[in-house]
């Protein structure tokens, strides 16, 4: 098992952002997030919010907890795992 920090996307329900931090984190994965502004009778929000989450874990642990974190969403939102560009430093 190799100790990996991800960065996580998740797609949907304001409501939801938290049920998937606490899946992470029952999973074994540390999770640092902020958790989006909810404000209800607000007409002019949008239905779904984009929420980052900093995981910190083992690579298998993390791919768990992705499976599990789709599983429950179904069809009520997305997580993915944001692909980083390497950085390749100055040209020699």
């Amino acid at each position: 098992m190799v100790e990996v920090t991800q960065s996580v996307r998740y797609t949907g329900s304001p409501a939801l952002a938290s049920a998937v931090a606490q899946t992470l984190a029952e999973s074994g994965i540390e999770v640092s997030w902020t958790p989006p502004l909810e404000q209800r009778g607000l007409e002019w929000l949008p239905e779904g919010v984009t929420v980052y989450y900093l995981c910190k874990g083992g690579d298998t642990a993390l791919a768990a907890a992705l499976d599990l974190v789709r599983e429950r969403l179904g069809r009520r939102g997305t997580v993915e795992v944001d692909e980083e560009t390497p950085d390749e430093g100055p040209d020699s």
